[in-house]
């Protein structure tokens, strides 16, 4: 949790519309000033450590940027893989998607020659 907590933090500090200074949140959630995800009192600490901290604000606007963080978050891991081409995580949107958004287009391209090719061959026999 403790690299998903420095992500989180990063998201809200970087993308957030209602977060303001270094730790403040406009919403003041739980009648507290600070953005829950910067809280250090220690009400808050084994809320956050297990996960049970929520924003709604946060999960609706903030978390689909990073769509990895976004199936942590929600504890779906059965969704992501890995490229097959790059070896970089994805979250699979259905059973058949193997590439990343960059290579996905290369092996279409790919795919397309490819299929040209043994088209004109195949005429030329």
């Amino acid at each position: 949790m403790n690299n998903n907590l420095k992500r989180i933090q990063s998201l809200a500090r970087n993308h957030c519309a209602a977060f303001t200074g270094t730790d403040g949140c406009r919403y003041e959630p739980n009648g507290q000033p600070r953005c829950q995800w910067f809280r250090t009192d220690p009400q808050a600490l084994p809320f956050i450590e297990a996960g049970d901290m929520r924003c709604l604000e946060f999960e609706r606007s903030v978390l689909p940027i990073d769509p990895a963080l976004e199936s942590r978050y929600f504890n779906r891991e059965e969704n992501t893989a890995t490229c097959e081409r790059c070896s970089t995580p994805i979250v699979k949107t259905s059973n058949r998607m193997k590439y990343c958004g960059e290579c996905r287009e290369i092996r279409r391209k790919q795919g397309a020659a490819e299929r040209a090719r043994r088209r004109y061959w195949a005429a030329k026999v």
